[in-house]
């Protein structure tokens, strides 16, 4: 099964094969939407992305690279949030900062003043598969517990970000489950909408392995219902034949048997020299059918069935 190292090491490649200027503003707009913070200094506003993986500020790295030509220093913290070991920080220039925020369509003008908003700007603009990509690398996590495959994807609670990932999802036909959160909310695919994602996002080679996953594991669904029905009726058919041939030898040994008329009684010889044979093909012996046949081996059960309670 893929392992979320494995999937994130294919993201990045992905990522890093960054071919057009879209392709590097999308990626870097889902970073500073997630993971970006504003400070002001004397020279302007300055950029800085708080990043919990080292695959996502790898990422960002390159963008920038690709961009811009500028390689940002990367430093490492301690997070605030325990449950998380490292925080990669990229801290970048007020030029840089501007000329980003400007490329990303995150400045506005409103009454002449200028309003940087990171969680609120659009992103349609954006291309879905760069946005998921970042998405899942700075917040995302791959699960394969319990035979099936999970892929969450945490996301800053503001309404208008929430929605256009629904709407961004729904255009791939991917269904989500939502979980609340304080802070943040997490987007939960389940099965193969795991694998549509994961090949939307570039993960080809993971998107493929999750898909055969569950194509043999339906395959294996489909041919344990087929054996165990088989095994059921063939059971039934074998109880079946072993309850008529007590009916016959009972009736048989009651002297019964000679009172029926010479159909039936062919019906009879024919079960007891083969005991595992299935009516069809007793019907197909006497050139009649398997209705015909039922009903008369019918008679003589009902009959066997009636000396019993007799005797009782």
């Amino acid at each position: 099964m893929i392992e979320d190292v494995v999937l994130r090491e294919e993201v990045v490649d992905k990522g890093s094969e960054t071919g057009s200027q879209k392709s590097a503003l999308s990626y870097l707009a889902a970073y500073l939407v997630t993971a970006g913070e504003l400070s002001w200094s004397s020279k302007g506003v300055k950029v800085s992305l708080s990043l919990y993986t080292s695959e996502a500020a790898l990422s960002a790295s390159k963008c920038l690279e690709y961009l811009y030509d500028y390689r940002p220093e990367i430093g490492i913290f301690r997070p605030h949030d325990r449950r998380r070991r490292k925080q990669y920080q990229l801290e970048l220039s007020e030029r840089l900062s501007g000329k980003l925020l400007e490329d990303c369509r995150m400045v506005r003008s409103h009454d002449g003043e200028i309003e940087y908003k990171l969680g609120l700007a659009s992103l349609s603009w954006v291309e879905d598969r760069c946005y998921f990509a970042a998405l899942y690398l700075q917040s995302g996590r791959l699960y394969n517990s319990g035979g099936d495959y999970r892929l969450d994807l945490a996301v800053p609670h503001i309404e208008q970000r929430l929605s256009e990932i629904q709407r961004a999802l729904s255009r791939y036909s991917l269904r989500a489950y939502i979980r609340k959160g304080k802070e943040n909310d997490v987007f939960t695919l389940r099965r193969t909408a795991v694998a549509d994602l994961v090949g939307l996002m570039g993960a080809s080679r993971c998107s493929l392995t999750i898909s055969e996953f569950y194509v043999e594991k339906e395959a294996n669904k489909s041919v344990n219902r087929n054996s165990n029905c088989y095994a059921s009726n063939l059971d039934k058919a074998i109880s079946a034949a072993a309850y008529q041939t007590w009916a016959i030898t009972m009736l048989e040994e009651k002297g019964e048997l000679a009172h029926f008329s010479p159909e039936v009684k062919e019906v009879a010889r024919l079960r007891v020299l083969h005991p595992d044979m299935p009516l069809s093909e007793i019907a197909d012996k006497m050139n009649s059918n398997k209705s015909t046949v039922f009903h008369r081996m019918k008679k003589l059960t009902d009959k066997a069935e009636e000396l019993k309670r007799r005797e009782e």
